[in-house]
């Protein structure tokens, strides 16, 4: 299986074309990445056509963040494929209705992994080696993302390795064993579940 999970990762990377450099961070309000996801999104689902304002203030109001925390939620979800903005109305996507009416995280994951660098490079780097600890493949994933990306200051690379691996971990994609291993079936449904 590692051969077929290698495999759809390199035709992944292969379409891939464009995507972000650094993944922003959402605040944590859920348990979980994905649970804090899915409060987002039942605030647009239950609140038709709400503008980007309203959204921000029921955000502050009922969950204590900061202005400027909430300020980044928005645009950070539109990279993810999650939220779109359209005329200043918060929509849910594709993606984000489909998760809510099957409750796959598969939906979620696959933003994340077509929407920016290092996801599927360190998927890449966990599938073709057995790497008891995350650390262990910093090195590569910094040569893979200056390769593709351009050079970049270490302690930023430390953040956004970090970052990556703790939302791999909690999205279920990578699952830490004696072993980092990752979920197969998972990753196999990102890419094989239609979003349209």
């Amino acid at each position: 299986m590692a051969n077929e999970i290698v495999k759809l990762i390199n035709e992944q990377l292969d379409d891939l074309v464009d995507r972000y450099k650094s993944v922003q961070n959402l605040p944590k309000i859920g348990r979980t990445l994905s649970e804090t996801i899915s409060i987002f999104m039942k605030i647009v689902e239950m609140n038709h056509n709400i503008d980007s304002a309203s959204f921000k203030e029921i955000v502050i109001s009922d969950y204590r963040l900061s202005r400027n925390t909430v300020n980044t939620i928005l645009p950070t979800l539109e990279r993810v494929n999650i939220l779109m903005i359209i005329d200043d109305t918060v929509r849910l996507t594709n993606m984000s209705k489909k998760y809510l009416e099957n409750n796959d995280i598969a939906y979620i994951c696959r933003g994340y992994l077509e929407d920016h660098f290092g996801f599927l490079e360190m998927l890449l780097l966990i599938a073709e080696s057995k790497y008891d600890r995350i650390s262990k493949c910093f090195n590569e994933w910094v040569k893979l993302y200056e390769k593709g990306i351009g050079e970049r200051n270490i302690n930023t690379h430390k953040s956004q390795f970090n970052k990556i691996y703790r939302y791999l971990v909690d999205l279920n994609l990578v699952i830490k064993r004696e072993y980092l291993i990752i979920n197969d079936d998972l990753l196999t449904r990102c890419f094989r579940t239609d979003v349209f």
